[in-house]
């Protein structure tokens, strides 16, 4: 699992009180993959991973974990590692219902920011397709002591709310530190980072099922 600074918000921790359950497997519906946990389904498109080639579900290395309030499923490239990985690909599934898109968005800004320093910090949203703007967040540089020395990363990240929960479905970016005002010495072009995240926003659906 490498993605639990997400929900390092306290107040969101205190939200989640969860017992471990089974998930089933993702699958892959034309371009587009499937995931379906809790009662839901996450359907987002199959990443590019920055080349402009969708990567099918049976070349990517998977991890997915399930408890009774949240499901994840993280995607790597193939020939990375999880624990060394330099672009990352996963949706979570939050089932609380009295949670708002709002509230999730400032959860994922500040669980990302507690791991980057502080000056080198930069997040601001793109229209989005149902009413709520996805999120662009962008680090520079980590945090010393967390063992990600030396490293900065960019993330998209698209939200759709039920009655039940809400998922978030993100493509993150990782390389070498890099200054934030810099675009073209982001791990991916900011330039067309806008764009990315309003194309994975219209992609993304999450529903209940029977």
């Amino acid at each position: 699992m490498t993605r639990p600074v997400l929900f390092a918000a306290a107040a969101l921790a205190a939200l989640v009180v969860a017992s471990p359950v089974m998930a089933a497997p993702a699958t892959q519906e034309g371009e587009s993959i499937v995931f379906e946990s809790l009662g839901h389904r996450v359907t987002m498109p199959l990443p590019d991973f920055g080349s402009g080639t969708p990567t099918p579900l049976s070349a990517l290395q998977t991890y997915d974990e399930t408890n009774d309030k949240e499901a994840l499923l993280e995607l790597l490239p193939p020939g990375q590692q999880f624990t060394s990985w330099g672009q990352l690909y996963w949706t979570r599934m939050v089932m609380v219902p009295e949670l708002t898109l709002e509230q999730m968005r400032g959860f994922t800004v500040q669980g990302f920011s507690q791991i980057c320093k502080p000056d080198e910090v930069e997040y601001f949203t793109a229209d989005g397709t149902d009413g709520f703007a996805p999120l662009i967040f962008v680090c520079g540089a980590h945090a010393d002591g967390i063992g990600l020395d030396g490293l900065g990363e960019v993330m998209i990240t698209a939200y759709r709310k039920t009655d039940d929960g809400i998922a978030v479905v993100t493509m993150e970016w990782r390389g070498p530190a890099f200054p934030v005002a810099v675009l073209n010495a982001w791990p991916i072009d900011g330039r067309a980072l806008i764009e990315r995240a309003k194309a994975l926003d219209a992609a993304v659906s999450f529903e209940a099922v029977e």
